[in-house]
């Protein structure tokens, strides 16, 4: 029984079509990653501009401002035993 490692040179039989099925496949997975890591820079840079702009235009910081007043108010009313539901009045 003859050893075909040793005798140099030997052909392979390959299914071609099978191998460019197996390319495209990978092509595509690859696009996939490029267009999924190109939408989550596009949202991550998009939310970045929105909340620069609101905190350039003190939106946000009155925002921050009124609800740290809420719950601080909401704590005081939790510390007297009062009911909770006081504090959800919405001024008009």
């Amino acid at each position: 029984m003859p050893d075909t490692r040793k005798q140099g040179f030997h052909t392979v039989e390959t299914n071609l079509e099978e191998m460019e099925e197996k390319i495209r496949e990978h092509r595509r997975k690859i696009v996939m990653w490029i267009l999924v890591a190109f939408l989550a820079l596009s949202i991550a840079a998009a939310v970045a501009i929105v909340y620069f702009q609101l905190k350039k235009s003190k939106v946000l910081t009155n925002l921050c401002d009124k609800m740290y007043l809420c719950l601080k108010d909401l704590q005081l009313l939790c510390n007297r035993g009062e009911r909770v539901g006081a504090i959800l009045e919405i001024d008009g």
